[in-house]
């Protein structure tokens, strides 16, 4: 057998951010240390993130700081919320963006406007809302690298005329610039699914993509069509269950309901 292959110290810390969560930890020790003992707070807080906890009534920036901060928020979303599955409620988008405000007071309407729209113009049952949701949350980076790759191949334009400089592009911890939503001519006008296909394959391959589904899960959600509108994508990725097992969080649709009356007795 090969002896198991270790990444050096620099190489994990940035793989698993553990950067991220030392400044985090730092942080928290300095606004209690009147209060509790450091050691004890250190304890608290990584047991906090241990169990997934830690995101609760954070800031948005710090929920999409990791990948494991979106997939924690999505978890606690819908333990949260689970008694609408039980009820069968169907709410607007607003109305999800308030509950989803009550676990993160800032979270940006930005992301909620990014749902596809064939999707969110009738009240949605939390089942729709919450996988939609997901690729939204999860893959949020990607899916806007994504669509400016849709509207720079649509205009005939660089990626880095669109982005004023590729900030957008480069930085895969940005908060979706304000009043960012999709262009209504990405939902209007289609384009050829080889040519888009090909470029987002090329990011998803390249360094400057982290939290994106895997080249082979993009590969069938890009089949079948031979042109596509962004929103087509979006819904594919949505309703793709190579894409939810990738996420990790939901179970199957068809398992929702009786997942959900789980999470709510606290046995799953």
């Amino acid at each position: 057998a090969n002896p198991k292959k270790h990444l050096p110290p620099e190489m994990y810390m940035q793989k698993h951010s553990l950067a991220i969560y030392v400044q985090d930890a730092v942080a928290f020790v300095l606004k209690r240390k009147d209060e509790d003992k450091p050691l004890d707070v250190l304890v608290d807080y990584f047991e906090s993130v241990t169990s997934g906890t830690h995101v609760a009534f954070r800031e948005y920036a710090y929920i999409a700081a990791t990948p494991y901060n979106r997939v924690s928020f999505l978890k606690l979303f819908w333990k949260t919320y689970a008694q609408m599955a039980l009820k069968g409620a169907a709410m607007s988008v607003r109305d999800y963006l308030s509950l989803l405000r009550l676990l993160c007071p800032d979270f940006p309407e930005e992301l909620t406007d990014q749902l596809p729209q064939s999707i969110t113009d009738d009240a949605m049952s939390f089942s729709d809302f919450i996988y939609a949701f997901e690729v939204i949350l999860c893959y949020n980076h990607f899916l806007v690298r994504c669509l400016l790759l849709y509207i720079a191949i649509q205009d005939g334009r660089s990626l880095e005329e669109l982005t004023e400089g590729g900030e957008v592009w480069r930085n895969e911890h940005t908060v979706p610039p304000k009043g960012m939503v999709w262009p209504v001519v990405t939902v209007q006008h289609t384009m050829e699914a080889s040519r888009f296909g090909k470029a987002v394959m090329d990011l998803a391959s390249s360094h400057l993509c982290q939290g994106c589904p895997s080249v082979n899960t993009l590969e069938d959600v890009l089949s079948g069509f031979h042109h596509l509108t962004f929103d087509q994508f979006l819904l594919k990725l949505c309703a793709s269950d190579l894409v939810r097992n990738e996420i990790g969080v939901l179970p199957p649709r068809n398992q929702f309901l009786s997942a959900s009356i789980a999470m709510q007795l606290d046995v799953s």
